[in-house]
């Protein structure tokens, strides 16, 4: 069976909600490494170029999941 319809059939287990779902899952030990990894550094601090901060890299892995997540609902759904 091709990956393209793996994603799409409805009895396998691996479909394409249940693979976002997965990877919402592994998502959430980096996150609480990025956080716990964040540090006092002031916003834009004497820089105007965009500083690297683990709480910003934090955020875009909470984006990540809630569009996932997103994707998710309406594949499951459809």
């Amino acid at each position: 069976m091709s990956l393209l319809k793996q994603f799409k059939s409805q009895t396998n287990i691996l479909n394409l909600p249940n693979c976002l779902t997965i990877l919402r899952i592994l998502l959430i030990p980096f996150l609480a490494l990025l956080l716990e990894w964040d540090t006092d550094q002031l916003p834009f601090a004497q820089d105007t170029m965009f500083r690297f901060s683990p709480g910003r890299l934090a955020a875009l892995v909470v984006v990540i999941a809630g569009v996932t997540d997103l994707l998710d609902g309406y594949y499951a759904r459809k």
